[in-house]
């Protein structure tokens, strides 16, 4: 079994749209759990999503390392983290990938972000090598030290698959108070520390990809296609939602990939 946890900030509409892709895609045994920090303006909007998804947990951010630690504590599965600007966008069985996860003490993580098709880095505006590897049945394998951008950034909160000894055990070495500074942080544990696993492994074809319409943070000046969140509240109070459905298994050069959002009303919605 795998436990996600979505990190979610004032992005209503990209929210339901990742919940609504992992609900049409993701197969096998897991929990949703989504640790959000909305303003005032936002409330209404995610108290629908709570009606629309009563199997998802909900948790109000009261201190984000706290909460995070406390999740970690309370889960005996393996973790992986999404933010809410992530769809998935073809089918996957979550319990093959566990397996993998728990049967191969020489992979550091599984990327469900990564892919043989991502050749370019959207937050650095990089071209990237595909990395020396190998292909077993549907998964490439490859050694994460050294390799170009994305291929070399294991400890990922975006669509990332750890154990969860593992990722407990690193989030307690580092402090942090947002999902930025945490991503931030575990990459401090690589530099200065040894003995991680050599490897990597994902699907040959990646089953998710961030779409970076805007920012809602000022942790990190992240690359962005700059739309305002207040602009796609007042989408989704218009009643638009994004139609995940015209991404399906949709070729992304990288793993953040501008597209145009599709939008389409509730009347439409399929």
């Amino acid at each position: 079994m795998i436990d996600f946890l979505i990190f979610s900030r004032n992005r209503p509409l990209q929210l339901h749209s990742l919940l609504a892709s992992m609900s049409k895609y993701i197969s096998g045994k897991y929990s949703v759990s989504v640790l959000h920090r909305y303003d005032d303006d936002y409330l209404e909007s995610l108290n629908e999503i709570k009606s629309e998804f009563a199997n998802v947990n909900f948790i109000e951010e009261s201190s984000f390392y706290n909460d995070l630690i406390e999740y970690l504590l309370k889960s005996d599965n393996a973790i992986s983290f999404l933010v809410d600007d992530i769809v998935f966008k073809k089918e996957v069985d979550i319990d093959h990938v566990a397996e993998i996860v728990h049967n191969n003490s020489s992979i550091i993580c599984f990327s469900l972000r990564l892919g043989m098709h991502l050749k370019h880095c959207y937050t650095r505006n990089l071209p990237q090598r595909i990395p020396s590897g190998y292909v077993s049945h549907d998964f490439f394998i490859w050694e994460w030290a050294g390799a170009d951008s994305d291929w070399g950034y294991p400890l990922s909160v975006d669509g990332h698959i750890f154990r969860r000894n593992d990722i407990l055990s690193w989030s307690k070495k580092v402090s942090f108070n947002s999902p930025n500074q945490y991503e931030d942080a575990l990459q401090s544990i690589l530099r200065y520390q040894s003995g991680f696993p050599n490897c990597c492994a994902c699907f040959v074809r990646s089953k998710l990809f961030n779409i970076p319409a805007n920012r809602v943070q000022n942790d990190i000046n992240n690359r962005n296609e700059g739309f305002s969140a207040e602009k796609m509240l007042e989408l989704w109070k218009e009643g638009f939602r994004i139609n995940f459905h015209n991404f399906y298994d949709i070729s992304n050069e990288s793993a953040h990939f501008a597209v145009e959002l599709q939008l389409t009303t509730l009347e439409k919605k399929c």
